[in-house]
């Protein structure tokens, strides 16, 4: 990239392009070395954790290193007019996969902002490619366009900017999602950085001593292979929140991952089997084959539970009972929870005669895991669960449908929901116990709840209030909820329960509901106020129907909100995991309960309001029996791609104050105190014993699915 490199094309060039190929190399060492260390270290990371970066650095540098030579050095080696050719290939190529990472599928369907999007981070990223070969192209008269004196200081500062801009869209846009693009944005920030270092001062290093130091940087990325042997560690979280190192770590394992199953049997990957695909720490452990399918804790032992055994009582139900759940509904940002905002004043006044639960937790992040671990009591990976592929119009594709796909139609992900004949839902117990059972369902635009995918089991009546379309579909919903619960027979006690959508995005506006600003945060809120006053109607009349009525009030999980998205799904943060609870029309004495509780508690103590026996697998607690000191409550997340193959799979622990996540995909142990969320893992771990915590996670990844029989 120097001028003395560049002026003779003959043969003497070859050397000097080899030379600018090893300094890029260095460079980009240099700056993945200096980067991963220091982010590390502000982390609170350790000896081990800083000393595992600097070897995650350095094979980030080479790799980049190897990626920038190719991209911006490669044509130059073709004879004219192939360079040029080359370069335009380049570029087109790069906007092209970067246009479908980012899901350019979704044009024409509710997230066609989305692939507008891509299209443009596409063509934009094409054009940096092109431009950055051609700046750089050694040229016949003399140094490259980009290495000119005159020119030196504009293309310094722009590659700066350009880097730092790449970091902070990596770190704020869609963080979580399409990992090719945030691997892109990051390798175009380390590269952007090395190339400003090679063009402001050129390592000076002749042979050998650029190959000496080149092995050097081979052999420092071996040291994640020592360090990282141990297997999870809590201590190395800082590790997996440094976007250059996690990036690192993930290419070195996904390069050593043998039988192509997503997990590698080094660098702390965790697969027992590396080559057996069958075998990997995602797996579901199956009972009693003689295989640690998941690699946990050896081989499982199974039991059946027989349904009929669980007797049924012959006197009638004391009380009918009111369930709503409420999506994407965080409780910080309820002012019943101390929100500075007013936007739940209704639901205040119905918890003033209710009990308040401060520390409440989802059982997951997706409404497809949080709903079907509600209604049944269960922990998700208790459950048996079956793959639904949904396409870019919200088409759901059954297991073992064959995916065709209509003109225009495009797959997008794949849910997992319950088997049909696995673990029933509460309706199903109280129905077999002579109640009424009824739902009015709003999953808008997704088909997650849809009577065609199990949802419907136990229910009498079965609304599902997807027709529905108007402004405010919410008070439509409750009027759903009004009427089906005024025509229910009036000579018998009855379950209600009613899924409201409302703030889930995209935010919208409602007339006469207050509003409290224009940002995406602000949106939030309003939909909120909105759905409150929903919730006062419904409590009303489902009150005046019955006045002996149990109600519960929650949500199936939080939301996530930054500057320019909200999302729910990809983490286990606070945000996403802690929900509101409100349970009135009980003996529970009114006020505030502090005690860690669980989605979960939700179905033995509707059987326990109702005199109805529980079986015996349930996971939660009766509320009303008392609540222990110490509890920890457990969580799950996971995501799948179209085809099935699993994108992340992530478990957690909490005891209301910290949290222990186990990233499956990474083999990799986060610690988090939700009330200093900036503490580093070590800090946090020498407060608190976190082994109670890695016991309980390993034991419920250790129980095999449950298996019932009638």
């Amino acid at each position: 990239m120097s001028a003395a490199g560049t002026r003779d094309p003959g043969a003497g060039a070859a050397g000097s392009r080899t030379a600018e190929s090893a300094s890029l190399v260095l460079a980009c060492v240099a700056v993945a070395v200096a980067w991963s260390i220091v982010e590390v270290a502000l982390r609170g990371g350790g000896a081990i954790a800083i000393v595992t970066a600097l070897g995650a650095g350095a094979a980030a540098g080479v790799l980049c290193g190897v990626v920038g030579v190719v991209a911006l050095l490669g044509p130059t080696r073709a004879r004219a007019p192939w360079p040029g050719l080359l370069r335009v290939a380049s570029a087109i190529g790069v906007a092209l996969w970067l246009a479908a990472a980012l899901g350019w599928a979704k044009l024409g369907t509710r997230n066609a902002g989305l692939a507008i999007a891509a299209i443009g981070a596409g063509v934009a990223l094409g054009a940096l490619v092109f431009a950055a070969c051609w700046a750089f192209a050694p040229r016949p008269d003399g140094a490259p366009w980009a290495c000119r004196p005159t020119h030196r200081r504009l293309v310094v500062a722009g590659l700066v900017v350009g880097a730092i801009a790449a970091s902070w869209i990596d770190r704020t846009v869609f963080v979580g999602l399409h990992a090719p693009a945030h691997a892109a944005l990051r390798a175009t920030s380390l590269v952007g950085l090395a190339v400003a270092l090679v063009v402001v001062r050129p390592p000076r290093l002749r042979p050998p001593l650029n190959t000496l130091v080149l092995g050097a940087a081979l052999v420092a990325a071996a040291i994640p292979f020592w360090t990282l042997a141990r297997g999870a560690d809590a201590g190395l979280a800082p590790l997996w929140s440094t976007p250059i190192t996690d990036q690192s770590i993930g290419t070195l394992r996904a390069l050593t991952d043998l039988d192509g199953d997503g997990h590698s049997g080094w660098l702390g990957g965790g697969d027992c089997a590396p080559f057996d695909p069958d075998v990997h720490p995602g797996a579901v452990e199956v009972a009693d084959n003689g295989v640690d399918d998941n690699c946990a804790d050896g081989d499982a032992t199974a039991t059946t539970l027989a349904l009929s055994s669980v007797p049924t009582p012959s006197s009638p139900s004391p009380r009918s009972v009111l369930l709503v759940t409420v999506e994407t509904l965080r409780a910080d940002h309820l002012g019943l929870y101390g929100y500075s905002r007013d936007t739940t004043p209704a639901l205040q006044r119905w918890a003033a005669g209710a009990r308040v639960y401060d520390r409440a937790f989802s059982a997951g992040a997706w409404t497809s895991i949080a709903i079907p671990s509600l209604l049944r009591g269960v922990q998700a990976r208790r459950l048996t669960w079956t793959p639904w592929a949904e396409t870019n119009l919200g088409r759901l594709i059954a297991p073992g449908e064959s995916p065709s796909l209509a003109e225009g139609e495009q797959g997008v992900q794949t849910f997992m929901l319950p088997a049909p004949d696995g673990v029933p839902p509460v309706s199903w117990w109280l129905q077999r116990r002579g109640m009424t059972t009824a739902a009015v369902v709003d999953d808008r635009f997704s088909e997650l709840l849809d009577p065609s995918v199990g949802t419907a089991a136990g229910f009498d009546v079965f609304v599902d209030a997807d027709e529905i379309r108007g402004r405010d579909p919410d008070d439509q919903v409750v009027d759903l909820a009004l009427g089906t619960l005024d025509d229910l027979p009036r000579d018998r006690p009855f379950f209600l329960w009613v899924h409201l959508f409302g703030p889930h995005s995209p935010n919208t506006i409602h007339d006469g509901v207050p509003t409290f600003g224009d940002g995406l945060a602000d949106g939030y809120d309003h939909e909120i106020r909105f759905v409150d006053a929903q919730l006062d109607r419904l409590l009303a009349g489902a009150t005046a129907r019955d006045p002996n009525l149990a109600w519960i009030v929650t949500a199936d999980h939080g939301e996530v909100l930054t500057a320019t998205d909200r999302m729910h799904g990809f983490d286990l943060s606070e945000a996403v995991i802690r929900v509101p609870l409100v349970v009135g029309g009980t003996d529970l004495p009114a006020g505030r309960e502090a005690a860690v509780v669980s989605a979960l508690d939700l179905v033995p103590t509707i059987l326990g309001l109702t005199e109805t026996p529980a079986p015996p697998y349930l996971d939660g607690i009766d509320l009303r029996a008392g609540l222990r000191p110490g509890r920890l409550v457990l969580v799950d997340t996971w995501h799948r791609r179209f085809d099935g193959a699993l994108l992340f799979d992530h478990v957690a622990a909490t005891d209301g104050a910290i949290e222990l996540v186990l990233d499956l995909g990474k083999n990799a142990w986060g610690l988090a105190d939700f009330a200093a969320p900036t503490r580093g893992p070590d800090a946090i771990a020498a407060e608190h014993d976190v082994r109670p915590m890695q016991a309980a996670i390993r034991a419920y990844l250790e129980a095999p699915p449950l298996s019932v029989a009638p």
